[in-house]
């Protein structure tokens, strides 16, 4: 293949099946190789999905394919490779509103917050980024009494910006009370160097029918009662190195998408 023109090897490349991409960053030049990976993560539908463990604390606009009823998910889209800092950075779906989780008001906690391939059904593999109760003490209890969180949650916390860091990984998000709008600008000068969000998107609480494209038994059309949101959590990127990716999709015998 070495005689053949750079863009028809990168043509054949982006048609391996992404498990094998570890081994073709042993053979081929690294720029060739982040290239074919770039093509074919372009032409992929969702990427990763992030999921929450328990929709009875964090319930977002999807169920997983997997058949796990308690869990929920937000689907992940490719934005960009940054092959100066080995990162892959994906966006929500923010057009369609499928950017949020709820965040419901339930003080025993034991979900925790994962990140899975898009294609679940050929990979058990995923990577923990933090419990579900971390997200949700950062936001007012609806319920007063020991048993609520309040004495976890802190008034004088203002900002509700917050980044999760993992190995490898990192999650930019904001956090909102049912309460009041965040009116910041999104920071866009941060390190490493992240991809601009639609001009679109706004910090704000989702209005009554953007939460209706949430689906599931709990789903806006079919209520629980009383209402336990507390708050939202605000997905705005997903930062995720090569190394990992290529992990967390290891075991996929087919195409990602």
């Amino acid at each position: 293949m070495e005689r053949l023109p750079a863009e028809i090897i990168i043509h054949i490349l982006h048609l391996v099946p992404a498990c094998w991409f570890s081994s073709l960053y042993q053979v081929f030049p690294t720029a060739i190789v982040d290239e074919a990976l770039r093509q074919q993560l372009r032409s992929a539908s969702a990427v990763l999905q992030l999921v929450s463990t328990n929709m009875h604390e964090l319930m977002g606009p999807q169920e997983p394919s997997n058949g796990r009823k308690n869990e929920s998910s937000l689907p992940l889209y490719f934005a960009t490779l940054d092959s100066a800092y080995r990162l892959i950075w994906l966006l929500p779906n923010f057009s369609q509103s499928q950017h949020y989780f709820q965040v419901k008001d339930a003080y025993v906690s034991h979900g925790k917050l994962v990140l899975r391939p898009g294609d679940t059904r050929h990979s058990q593999r995923q990577h923990v980024l933090t419990s579900l109760y971390t997200i949700r003490k950062c936001l007012p209890p609806l319920r007063a009494g020991s048993f609520s969180g309040q004495s976890e949650f802190s008034h004088s916390a203002t900002k509700q910006d917050m980044t999760i860091h993992s190995a490898g990984l990192l999650v930019d998000a904001c956090l909102l009370s049912t309460q009041q709008d965040n009116t910041e600008c999104v920071d866009n000068k941060r390190f490493p160097p992240r991809p601009m969000l639609p001009s679109y998107y706004s910090r704000k609480i989702p209005s009554p029918s953007s939460s209706s494209s949430f689906s599931g038994p709990y789903s806006p059309e079919q209520p629980i009662y009383p209402d336990t949101t507390c708050g939202y959590f605000l997905v705005e990127r997903v930062g995720i190195s090569i190394s990992v990716m290529l992990d967390l999709l290891q075991q996929i015998p087919s195409h990602v998408a």
